[in-house]
């Protein structure tokens, strides 16, 4: 009898394990804390724009949650996990130039190096470390992709390779100098009206780049619809000033998973202006 009522407990145990589990995975939730001139203690240098993501499951409070969101190949995980790094808004690459900026990601279990990590739609970076610390540096001092910088925020993507990991906060660190004041004014100059490009290329799989130009300082909305009028994903969501720019879309909902093939529409808002290109997306 006892060894039967045993039996019974470690299946409602584990039952009960496997239902926290996707109650968690429904339930992520991340918080952004953004700070001006910070010193980094690992560093210990300040940087001008730190923005802190903290990541966890539960009511939307970390305190009273567990910490870390967990992603994994097991099922009863999310595969991947996807958050923006709210960029300062006068930060226009150029004309101002960036000193020194890292993203550090803390993550725990990672035990392999099958995670892909992609930030602001590039693939070349490597995955999450898996040595003791699992804590994991990338250098942005140096990147060259146009337009790397003046999107407003940072997109970040993790997927993991492995059945199980945890992240459990990340910090982008940006250092910068800011130009010359009167370059907005020569650049305005140079633009004659707000214009939105048909995406290149299209159709695409899985990444396309859409750009468009701005005669002025601006509040901008970059957003992706299915053909049903439905928000996919929002690319582009602050302040901007005058000049061109170019954003990429992966293919990705806001959730991080993938978009199926079909018909979709960028709409780029610029103050009360509204443009909107059809894409097509083909896997």
């Amino acid at each position: 009898m006892k060894k039967k009522l045993g039996s019974i407990l470690v299946c409602i145990l584990a039952l009960l394990l496997v239902s926290l589990g996707a109650s968690h995975a429904g339930e992520v939730h991340v918080q952004e804390t953004i700070l001006n001139d910070f010193t980094f203690p690992i560093d210990q240098y300040t940087y001008d724009h730190v923005s802190i993501m903290d990541f966890y499951f539960g009511k939307p409070h970390p305190d009273s949650t567990l910490g870390g969101i967990h992603i994994g190949t097991n099922p009863h995980w999310p595969d991947s996990l996807f958050w923006s790094h709210t960029l300062p808004s006068q930060l226009h690459v150029p004309p101002c130039r960036i000193i020194k900026a890292k993203l550090w990601i803390d993550a725990k279990g990672v035990n392999t190096d099958q995670n892909t990590v992609e930030i602001q739609g590039t693939y070349n970076w490597d995955p999450l470390s898996h040595r003791i610390s699992d804590d994991t540096f990338y250098d942005l001092t140096e990147v060259e992709q146009p337009g790397f910088w003046n999107q407003g925020a940072l997109n970040v993507i993790v997927r993991a390779g492995e059945s199980q990991i945890r992240i459990d906060e990340a910090i982008l660190l940006i250092d910068y100098d800011r130009g010359h004041t009167d370059m907005e004014e020569d650049v305005s100059s140079q633009i004659e009206s707000f214009q939105l490009s048909q995406n290149y290329p299209n159709p695409f799989n899985p990444q396309t780049q859409i750009s468009f130009d701005l005669p002025k300082t601006t509040k901008v909305s970059l957003v992706v619809y299915n053909a049903f009028g439905q928000k996919v994903r929002t690319l582009l969501d602050t302040s901007l000033p005058a000049g061109w720019y170019m954003v990429s879309w992966d293919g990705k909902n806001d959730e991080g998973g993938s978009a199926a093939s079909g018909v979709y529409f960028c709409r780029l808002m610029a103050g009360d202006k509204a443009k909107t290109k059809k894409m097509t997306l083909m896997k």
